[in-house]
């Protein structure tokens, strides 16, 4: 078993879709209310979840990059 991420691909033509600027949208909104929420005087515990919820919004944001997923 591998340990490896496969990476989704995406054409131009699905960054360019009214459904990739809907879900890009939704994950930049959600990014904003984490980082907002991690501002916040919070346990912990509490955090790290929300530094783990951030990275998996970054890693669906990532999609429309060239770069690889880490």
């Amino acid at each position: 078993m591998s340990n490896a991420i496969e990476r989704a691909e995406l054409t131009e033509g699905d960054l360019v879709s009214p459904t990739w600027g809907k879900i890009k949208r939704h994950l930049d909104s959600r990014l904003a209310h984490l980082r907002e929420q991690l501002e916040q005087d919070v346990s912990e515990q509490k955090s790290a979840r929300i530094r783990g919820q951030i990275a998996e919004v970054k890693l669906f944001l990532g999609l429309a990059d060239d770069r690889p997923i880490l």
